[in-house]
């Protein structure tokens, strides 16, 4: 950070820059939201300007001793003669106090005030990072950033998958609807959710008692029901060190007890929970835990029922549709993340042929069969879809045209020995292949599937059995 730069929160999330008074427009860095700053709204917070002078060594902290009113503005921090610096805002009330002091020398060097909310800003010479109250469940994820919640090990995995359910911000159903209603009177339970945990936050498939549509992730219990498999259950949560200080908690709808079972897929992916919730202390028992856990199930079933209903009947692929909705983020993340990504369309020469000759059944039989053996090759965040009879799609995560060729030439050759209706015809099934990759100048998914499709025909024209790459 440069010296003389300020630091604002524009809002829960973000972190941006001031210098000299002048609002970067740019972020910074993105940071989970910080608890002691209240939920949602708009808070600026100013550095000290021991910062800009370079008094504070990276091995000190700074610790927020309590909460700023959400919508406050900071207007003044002066620095009294305890070393407390106070915090002036142009809202009600008395503002906040900040301590500076050495890692360490305090029984904890994440410490929080009891009876309040307690959060971290430590400035190092190399990076920013928040902690929330409870130290315990902190972890630094693979961006640098510290996060208040545990992480899952297959974050990356699991939140494509989400995205690929193609569940989150749809309208209410009837069927989930009846879930949860159900949840809540089996366990007479005055809230029961069906949350899934997106990158910043839960969203509710379905509510029971429970107004809001989402809250943001860093209050979310049902971010850390999804670290483990098991169900989660909270008796209290003002006992329990990872939720004492939580807004959900400290403040509507007055979280007490809680228990969430993980919504897994059949990948082994947790997309959520199905949860209960009390606003008074509760004990959960072994049978209830196990009511809870098949009822997730039955959630999950018919998750998993409406994923596979949309796809091909013959092959279980994605259709064009889910291609095309699944491309249009992939690329937006690509193109965040200054990441490669690429396309191969595969058609099967002389399709028409095998039908007419060996009859449909046969003909399903070898799209199955290519279909399982391109399954083969590619990785879990890669992506198939059957885009037409006998055309096929792959999305290559994080890959050039260079290794997309590869993999396209690979399958190519293992299509040429694939077995099935012809083993004792002397037919030998082939494929042509078009390759292309995410250009710069693409203002959409589909200019990137146009240019493999491009290739593709081009491959067939030149005779079939090969594969072309084009570049834009």
């Amino acid at each position: 950070m440069p010296t003389g730069d300020l630091l604002i929160t524009e809002r829960p999330g973000r972190l941006r820059l001031v210098r000299q008074g002048v609002l970067d427009p740019k972020p910074i860095a993105e940071l989970p939201p910080v608890l002691a700053l209240g939920k949602g709204g708009l808070l600026d917070v100013a550095m000290h300007p021991r910062f800009a002078s370079n008094q504070l060594s990276p091995s000190e902290e700074v610790l927020s001793q309590s909460s700023l009113p959400v919508g406050d503005r900071v207007r003044d921090v002066r620095e009294g003669p305890d070393g407390q610096l106070h915090v002036l805002t142009d809202g009600p009330g008395d503002g906040a106090l900040i301590r500076l002091e050495q890692a360490g020398s305090s029984s904890s060097p994440w410490s929080r005030t009891p009876g309040g909310p307690c959060a971290t800003l430590r400035i190092g010479s190399a990076y920013i990072e928040t902690r929330a109250a409870a130290d315990d469940v902190n972890q630094t994820t693979s961006d640098g950033l510290a996060r208040s919640y545990p992480v899952p090990a297959d974050e990356g995995l699991r939140l494509r998958e989400l995205q690929r359910h193609q569940l989150l911000d749809h309208d209410g159903d009837h069927h989930f609807d009846r879930i949860v209603k159900l949840a809540s009177a089996i366990f007479d339970m005055p809230i029961a959710l069906i949350s899934l945990v997106d990158h910043d936050r839960q969203w509710f498939l379905s509510r029971e008692g429970l107004e809001v549509s989402e809250t943001p992730r860093e209050v979310a219990f049902c971010a850390h029901t999804i670290a483990g498999n098991e169900v989660m259950v909270v008796p209290d949560a003002l006992q329990d060190d990872r939720f004492s200080s939580n807004p959900l908690v400290l403040s509507p709808p007055g979280i007490r007890f809680y228990a969430g079972a993980p919504l897994r897929t059949k990948e082994g992916h947790n997309l959520g929970t199905l949860c209960v919730i009390d606003q008074k202390p509760r004990e959960f028992s072994t049978e209830q835990q196990q009511q809870l856990r098949m009822l997730a199930d039955v959630v999950m079933r018919e998750i998993e029922w409406r994923h596979d209903s949309s796809l091909c009947p013959v092959t279980g692929l994605s259709n064009r549709g889910a291609l095309f909705s699944v491309g249009k983020r992939e690329m937006e993340q690509a193109r965040s993340a200054a990441d490669p990504m690429a396309l191969i369309c595969l058609d099967i020469d002389n399709f028409r042929q095998i039908n007419n000759r060996w009859g449909h059944p046969a003909g399903d039989q070898v799209l199955l069969d290519f279909s399982h053996l391109c399954k083969g090759f590619l990785r879990e965040q890669d992506f198939i879809a059957r885009l037409g009879d006998e055309e096929f799609v792959i999305l290559l995560i994080g890959q050039d045209s260079e290794a997309a060729l590869q993999l396209a030439e690979r399958i190519r050759d293992a299509v040429s020995r694939m077995g099935g209706v012809f083993s004792r015809s002397g037919y030998h099934l082939s494929i042509s292949g078009g390759v292309s990759a995410l250009a710069h100048d693409d203002t959409s998914f589909g200019d990137l599937v146009q240019r493999a499709e491009r290739a593709l025909e081009l491959a067939k024209t030149n005779g079939r059995d090969q594969i072309v790459s084009l570049l834009n």
